[in-house]
């Protein structure tokens, strides 16, 4: 588990744990660590879907921060979100690689 301040990757705070176990339960102690150390909101935190839980989500919304994750037990979320956003007639901007 490691928290690193970007784009200069300096790692901030950094867990080595045995591998015998689920690194679930390490997300939110690596976060508050983080927190602690750099005491401002706003951070994005980014993880794998094992991030994902709702009481790991919950704890950084609430310490005023974004994450960014794969939702894996969220299946309508994403189209619940869509639909409230086209609804509002918003308009989207496509996103391309640079054409090699």
């Amino acid at each position: 588990m490691m928290s690193s301040l970007d784009p200069l990757g300096l790692p901030l705070v950094a867990d080595v744990e045995a591998g015998n176990r689920a690194d679930d339960p390490l997300y939110i102690p690596s976060y508050q660590r983080t927190k602690q150390l750099m005491q401002k909101s706003g951070l994005l935190v980014v993880g794998d879907s094992k991030m994902s839980s709702l009481t790991t989500r919950a704890t950084i919304v609430a310490g005023q921060d974004m994450y960014l994750t794969p939702l894996k037990d969220e299946s309508g979320l994403l189209a619940s979100l869509l639909d409230e956003w086209l609804s509002e007639g918003a308009k989207s901007t496509p996103v391309f690689l640079p054409a090699d």
